[in-house]
């Protein structure tokens, strides 16, 4: 299987997988259901631990501590289905 992080990056790959079509779309509340599915459907693996930090950062506006992609994707996932 080939990378994902080949196709521009963690936030350009939510961006796609989200049907977004701007960057700034993954933190408008009214996509968060795109957001949720793109999430489900990442290969976590295939990104940096930094990447998702950044992710988080992007889409939630706060710096949360995670150890590994699986957390930042559980974080991710909560935060967006609590709003």
């Amino acid at each position: 299987m080939k990378p994902e992080k080949n196709q521009g990056g963690l936030l350009i790959r939510l961006q796609e997988l989200a049907g977004c079509q701007y960057l700034s779309d993954l933190h408008n509340s009214f996509y968060i259901e795109d957001v949720l599915y793109a999430l489900r459907r990442i290969n976590i693996a295939s990104y940096s631990l930094d990447e998702w930090r950044e992710a988080i950062r992007y889409i939630l506006g706060e710096d949360l501590e995670c150890r590994s992609g699986g957390e930042a994707v559980e974080v991710l996932i909560k935060k967006l289905g609590d709003v």
